[in-house]
């Protein structure tokens, strides 16, 4: 299993490898089900549980990054309607702080989305050859319980690393919720107070 920077007594062990990791292809050899090949459907649970917290929390970063495109798409459409408004009055200009706390509004709401459309380093899975060479290919493989505890264990790992992430990206996104209304504000009074 990948290395992981948890160490809880909990941990599932890591088991060696057969062979050397150079080989490719292992022909695995037809054995009998033994009692340790039954499934206890508690760890079929757990292992769904922890697979779909996983699926959630990609479904949430799509869905926070569909947003900040949205919140960009806003605050561009907000400064140019105002900011045309504002600015095509030769006679009468704008209070030049105003369009400038306006413009500042605009540039936070675009470093807001940049830092939630960057692409960080996520945590998906567990990467299937590592499963293979400790779990299937090891001497003697690995029950079917301990694969989906291992599994699980490091799923709920990935979890929790991928979630600190995702909440700083829920602040930058309320950060640039309220920019872009702190932006409507600022070029409305730009517009009033000439």
């Amino acid at each position: 299993m990948p290395d992981r920077n948890h160490a809880p007594s909990a941990q599932p062990r890591r088991r060696r490898l057969r062979g050397t990791s150079t080989r490719r292809h292992r022909r695995t050899r037809a054995r009998e089900p033994s009692a340790d090949d039954t499934a206890d459907p508690r760890l079929e649970l757990v292992l769904a549980q922890a697979h779909r917290g996983l699926t959630q929390q990609q479904a949430a970063l799509d869905n926070l990054r569909a947003r900040a495109g949205t919140l960009v798409a806003a605050a561009s459409l907000v400064s140019s309607f105002f900011g045309a408004a504002a600015l095509s009055d030769q006679d009468r200009p704008p209070s030049t702080h105003w369009v400038l706390l306006a413009f500042a509004c605009l540039f936070v709401v675009l470093v807001a989305a940049i830092s939630i459309v960057w692409p960080y380093q996520w945590r998906w899975g567990i990467d299937v050859r590592r499963l293979l060479g400790d779990y299937v290919e090891a001497d003697p493989p690995a029950p079917i319980d301990e694969m989906r505890r291992s599994l699980a264990w490091y799923m709920q790992v990935d979890t929790d690393s991928n979630s600190k992430k995702l909440d700083c990206l829920w602040w930058c996104l309320r950060i640039a919720l309220v920019a872009i209304a702190a932006e409507v504000v600022f070029w409305v009074l730009a517009l009033w107070m000439r």
